[in-house]
C-alpha cells in the first residue's frame, strides 16, 4: 500500500507495491512534466493518489 504525498490517502500503486505483472492505473493518464509533479509536492519515487494526480493533470492541462 502506498500513501499519497499530497493528501496522505492510502492507495494501490502497482509499481511501488511490487506488482511487476500489473500495469499501474497512473499509466492511463497523460504524461505530466516532472516540474509540475515536483511543484505539487512530489519527490523522486513518491506517488499521488488517483484524485490528486488527476487534479494535477487537469491543472497542468489548463482545465
Amino acid at each position: 500500500m502506498s500513501a499519497c504525498v499530497k493528501c496522505g490517502q492510502d492507495f494501490h500503486c502497482a509499481m511501488t507495491d511490487g506488482a511487476a505483472d500489473e500495469r499501474c492505473w497512473c499509466m492511463e493518464l497523460p504524461p505530466i512534466p516532472t516540474i509540475v509533479l515536483t511543484e505539487a509536492g512530489g519527490t523522486g519515487d513518491a506517488c499521488f493518489c488517483a484524485a490528486c494526480l488527476k487534479a494535477i493533470a487537469e491543472s497542468d492541462a489548463g482545465v
